[in-house]
């Protein structure tokens, strides 16, 4: 998994380590939040009877979702701050313009 941003005028694209950490970092949350997420849905379906399961599953994935939301929200940071690795900053302001209303 290479998640990279080209380079300026068709050189090769630059990769950041810290970039692909935190990719596999956001990856591996999501990877354990599905199935997670799967059995808390299934679980909600019929809450009376298993309303213990669903307590416990509800309390197992609130650290994979702070892991999930740090790691992105650490990227969003980056990407708006202008770190190395992120888009122009003509792309950073229209992203800010676009969502900013």
């Amino acid at each position: 998994m290479q998640q990279c941003n080209s380079g300026v005028g068709g050189q090769a694209p630059e990769c950041e380590p810290g970039v692909e950490a935190n990719a596999r970092l956001t990856g591996s949350a999501a990877v354990v939040l599905v199935p997670l997420l799967a059995v808390e849905w299934v679980t909600g379906l019929a809450v009376g009877s298993l309303l213990h399961a669903h307590v416990l599953v509800g309390f197992l994935l609130v650290p994979p979702v702070l892991l999930k939301l740090g790691s992105v929200g650490y990227r969003f940071v980056g990407y708006y701050a202008g770190s190395p690795g992120t888009e122009r900053p003509v792309r950073r302001g229209l992203g800010c313009g676009c969502w900013g209303r």
